[in-house]
C-alpha cells in the first residue's frame, strides 16, 4: 500500500498557491531579518558610541597630563 504524497496529487492552482505561500514567508522573513539587523546595529551604536568618548577623553586626559609633567 502506496502512500499518497499531497504534493504529487496536487492540481496547477494548488500548486500555484503554495508557491505564492512560499514567496510571502520569505518575503517576511527577508523584512524581519532586515529589522533584526537594524536593531543589532541601533543598539551597538547606542551603546559603543558613550563607551569610545569616554575611553577617547580618557586618553587625551592622560596623555595631555603626561605632555605637562614632561615640559615642566
Amino acid at each position: 500500500m502506496s502512500r499518497i504524497n499531497p504534493e504529487e496529487t496536487a492540481g496547477p492552482v494548488e500548486e500555484a498557491i503554495r508557491e505564492q505561500e512560499q514567496i510571502e514567508y520569505q518575503t517576511q522573513e527577508r523584512s524581519a531579518s532586515r529589522q533584526r539587523t537594524a536593531a543589532n546595529a541601533l543598539a551597538m551604536i547606542i551603546i559603543g558610541t558613550p563607551l569610545y568618548l569616554y575611553h577617547w577623553r580618557a586618553i587625551q586626559n592622560k596623555d595631555s597630563r603626561h605632555q605637562k609633567q614632561a615640559v615642566t
